[in-house]
């Protein structure tokens, strides 16, 4: 089963930690593209798929591009993701973790398509349909429904990823702080009492 913006913790996209912003914006597009990575080997492992797409930077001569998955063929010798280099510099690591999410999906659904099995329900065969229609009108275009699926995916998981997980990871962090902080200053306040008492004591 393809992942959701459900299952976001156990594909442990929440434990990449380069992806929030704080860390992201320290990065270096190479790095940012390992980081890229990190989330197609997570995605594919969650997946049940081969960790075999490579994710790499692009530079488009259509500015209006932001990614493309590439399956492996006769000249290509494995599954590419290709990340704009534009995407990879922007230093908001939504836009570059949703246009990896996006192509993922393409990656799902074809692996799905050329896997007999693979993907439970009906869906593989409307994929497989629509595939064969695109190719038609377009060779190695992709459809407008599977378009729909990626744009899909890649909106939820972006949404749950930027607005729920990681303000969550914040609070959690910002509370052990506080609760760091009540703690030294209790220890501090028994402290100054002891000292105190032992005062007393001695000027009995």
């Amino acid at each position: 089963m393809y992942i959701r913006s459900e299952y976001i913790e156990e594909a442990k996209i929440d434990q990449i930690q380069e992806l929030r912003p704080e860390q992201w914006q320290k990065l270096n597009t190479s790095d940012r593209c390992a980081v890229l990575q990190k989330c197609a080997d997570a995605i594919a492992e969650f997946e049940g798929r081969p960790k075999d797409v490579i994710v790499a930077e692009m530079y488009f001569f259509d500015s209006k591009t932001k990614g493309e998955f590439h399956p492996k063929d006769e000249t290509l010798k494995t599954n590419t993701i290709l990340i704009s280099h534009e995407v990879l510099k922007c230093d908001d690591p939504y836009i570059a973790f949703g246009v990896l999410v996006h192509e993922s999906r393409h990656a799902y659904i074809c692996h799905a398509m050329d896997t007999p099995g693979f993907h439970p329900g009906q869906e593989q065969d409307i994929w497989l349909k629509d595939r064969q229609n695109a190719h038609a009108k377009s060779p190695g275009r992709a459809s407008s429904e599977i378009e729909k699926y990626c744009d899909l995916a890649q909106k939820s998981l972006v949404d749950r990823l930027k607005k729920e997980v990681h303000p969550q990871q914040r609070s959690k962090e910002q509370l052990a702080i506080l609760l760091y902080l009540c703690q030294e200053k209790q220890a501090a306040l028994e402290i100054q009492a002891q000292k105190q008492k032992d005062e007393k004591e001695r000027d009995r």
